[in-house]
């Protein structure tokens, strides 16, 4: 659980190395993960949202403000998702 008005670096990495995995990491440190059964992260069929879920088709939007995104071309490591969460926090008072 997150306090409301409170800002939060939350990083998901999408892995299929060693292991098909995606952990969630929230202000820099590793929170859960769970196994995925996909073949790729990226499809020609549909365009990725930021926000919402399927482009709003189930209202599910994002209620908030998002500061920062990044996609990378590979998995980050724990270090470098600390990394990340330290170089920044300062912007949004962390």
């Amino acid at each position: 659980a997150f306090s409301l008005n409170t800002w939060q670096h939350i990083v998901y990495v999408w892995s299929m190395r060693p292991t098909k995995t995606l952990v969630t990491y929230a202000n820099g440190a590793s929170i859960g993960s769970v196994s995925h059964s996909l073949s790729g992260i990226l499809n020609s069929v549909n365009p990725m949202y930021l926000g919402s879920y399927n482009g709003g088709e189930y209202s599910q939007w994002f209620n908030g403000k998002i500061g920062i995104i990044r996609l990378y071309n590979s998995a980050l490591n724990s270090g470098q998702v600390l990394a990340n969460y330290n170089q920044t926090k300062g912007i949004y008072g962390l």
